[in-house]
């Protein structure tokens, strides 16, 4: 039998297609790498809720060991069950490992859980999103860590398609996870209380994501309530550039302060949005206030209130902004995120 090369272990969640931050970010690895190494070399295991069938899913994660060089894993769960699995079959295959780390909290969660550290020293090569995140765990004694930009699979919007005319009512959006620590509720709120304060339905917000369960029954509440917002599905990332350049500006008023480099920016970096969004602890590695968005202080209702008012009252700087997104798509293009993961794979 003939080996191959990669294999992406990872949340890509092919039976309900929940476009969350894991599923994204792992279709667009293995994406990437089929473009690089093509299909026959390429291979990929679904870990999406794993536990509900671990019979199923340990036998292709052992089958993927047996058949590929190089093993990619991309997720958030450290499980020490899941990793002792694969420090085993590495050590009887002996495969390359790669974990991509998926958000910006593992050093929070391993320092939290420090029985996780050992199972991980399997791992030939962390990829983080953030320099930060490299500090952080080598300071756990994770030494073997490199940056790997988060980076999305889909074609920038040309500056023909760019917004030339702002027609009112000015059109804001939300790209992420439908749940109360995504802002959602603040900028449902937000729209409504500008649009009192100007006396008109002076701006519509749509909503665009997954409904965590546990947000459904609040969300429906309020979509009731706030005519000016809108629920309007899930739309398949590759598909984002399509949506999101027609809109004026994304809101993403995130109550994580742990965010790593969350997709949705990226998206709207390559739409030629930009965004209005709060100021998590690595929000400026990736957004420059005045640049490609609007920063305001995190958890700072007010303060998402005063932007979204000092955006529709300054279209000019907007349209500003919209050039340079364009310009920050280019580090978050795949061919340039993905070189140093190609570098050790090679």
């Amino acid at each position: 039998m003939t080996v191959k090369k990669i294999c992406i272990i990872g949340h890509f969640d092919w039976r309900e297609n929940h476009m969350i931050g894991a599923t994204v970010k792992a279709r667009n690895i293995n994406q990437e790498l089929e473009h690089q190494y093509g299909k026959d070399q390429t291979g990929n295991v679904d870990i999406y809720e794993w536990r509900k069938r671990k019979v199923s899913v340990f036998f292709q994660i052992i089958k993927a060991f047996f058949s590929f060089d190089n093993i990619v894993l991309v997720c958030s769960d450290t499980s020490v069950l899941l990793m002792r699995l694969f420090s085993v079959l590495k050590a009887i295959f002996n495969n390359r490992l790669h974990y991509c780390v998926v958000g910006g909290d593992i050093a929070d969660r391993l320092n939290d859980q420090p029985e996780r550290i050992e199972p991980l020293k399997c791992v030939d090569y962390f990829w983080v999103e953030t320099i930060d995140c490299v500090m952080d765990l080598k300071k756990l004694g994770i030494t073997n860590v490199e940056i790997l930009r988060n980076f999305k699979c889909i074609k920038p919007v040309i500056h023909d398609e760019l917004i030339s005319t702002i027609d009112i009512p000015y059109r804001f959006c939300t790209f992420s996870r439908v749940i109360e620590q995504k802002g959602i509720t603040d900028a449902m709120l937000a729209i409504d209380i500008v649009n009192k304060k100007c006396g008109r339905d002076i701006c519509v917000l749509d909503i665009y994501g997954p409904i965590d369960e546990s947000y459904s029954q609040k969300f429906k509440k309020l979509i009731e309530n706030y005519s000016s917002s809108n629920y309007c599905g899930v739309i398949d990332s590759n598909h984002s550039v399509g949506v999101l350049k027609k809109y004026y500006c994304l809101l993403f008023p995130t109550k994580y302060q742990t965010e790593g480099i969350p997709g949705t920016i990226v998206d709207g970096f390559a739409s030629g949005l930009p965004v209005i969004c709060s100021d998590w602890s690595r929000c400026r590695q990736l957004v420059t206030d005045g640049k490609n968005g609007i920063i305001y202080s995190f958890d700072d209702f007010e303060g998402l209130v005063s932007s979204i008012l000092f955006a529709i009252h300054n279209p000019e700087y907007i349209m500003k902004l919209i050039e340079g997104c364009i310009e920050s798509y280019s580090l978050y293009q795949p061919q340039t995120a993905i070189a140093p993961l190609l570098k050790k794979l090679k």
